[in-house]
């Protein structure tokens, strides 16, 4: 009997194989608490050049490292198949984040494939339809060799719903402007660069709780929680108070993509 997961989306996997969860398989639940490694900022960087914005310039995973067969199913919010989602795959890891992995779109079935290193991946799925408001799901996972004897590989079940926004702002320590941050949430494409008083939205969020990221040059990065906890929400985030540094800040040089 397969134990139950809880994916990024806050539902628990089903045994049914058209229950609207957003994992199965070896895929692990989504991050409760911002992740303390080096590759986060590679995953935003690599976020951002795929929304349009500047290209990591982190070397790839090495050849010779072990490639899985992934498929991601996407369902509306009757369990009904979503074809012509562009699904994303972000690397999370030290070793994967710099992979720059094609998006690809859901077949008729509703399915994506790709094939990804070993790894913590995120999974993003957006889809714009006719009416209504943008469609969104998320899912984070883990990517990995699975026991001898059986199919190498891994299946993210996401549940396609309406997009949330978060509000927030980013002040600089210390400053009476507070324009230029870079804020976005690592391993999905939602990004956005502070207003002269700090001001931010990020748009396209899915449900579940996610690791943001804000930088500017000369002062600390600093992380902090996007909790999503149901589709189709506005969101305030606290404000957050960035810290004098020496550390090199993330760049957009295509400007604010968020407003």
């Amino acid at each position: 009997m397969r134990a139950r997961r809880r994916c990024a989306s806050g539902l628990r996997q089903r045994r049914n194989p058209r229950a609207g969860s957003c994992v199965h398989s070896r895929v692990r639940p989504s991050l409760s608490s911002p992740p303390c490694r080096p590759g986060v900022a590679i995953a935003l960087l690599l976020a951002l050049s795929i929304a349009g914005c500047s290209k990591s310039s982190s070397s790839p995973t090495a050849p010779g490292a072990p490639v899985r067969s992934v498929a991601v199913a996407a369902a509306d919010s009757t369990f009904a198949p979503v074809p012509g989602a562009t699904v994303s795959a972000f690397g999370l890891d030290n070793s994967n984040a710099a992979d720059r992995i094609p998006a690809a779109t859901t077949d008729t079935a509703g399915v994506a494939g790709f094939s990804l290193h070993d790894g913590h991946w995120c999974m993003f799925a957006r889809l714009t339809p006719a009416s209504g408001p943008l469609l969104v799901a998320g899912s984070i996972g883990l990517v990995s060799a699975k026991p001898a004897g059986s199919v190498d590989s891994v299946l993210f079940r996401l549940a396609m719903r309406p997009e949330s926004i978060a509000h927030g702002t980013i002040l600089l320590s210390g400053q009476s402007t507070h324009a230029g941050s870079l804020v976005g949430v690592i391993g999905l494409p939602a990004f956005d660069v502070t207003g002269s008083d700090g001001s931010f939205t990020l748009r396209g969020l899915p449900p579940g709780t996610w690791v943001g990221l804000a930088s500017h040059d000369g002062y600390a990065q600093t992380q902090f929680t996007v909790a999503v906890p149901a589709p189709g929400q506005t969101l305030t985030i606290l404000p957050i108070v960035l810290t004098p540094s020496a550390e090199p800040a993330l760049t957009a040089p295509g400007g604010p993509a968020g407003r």
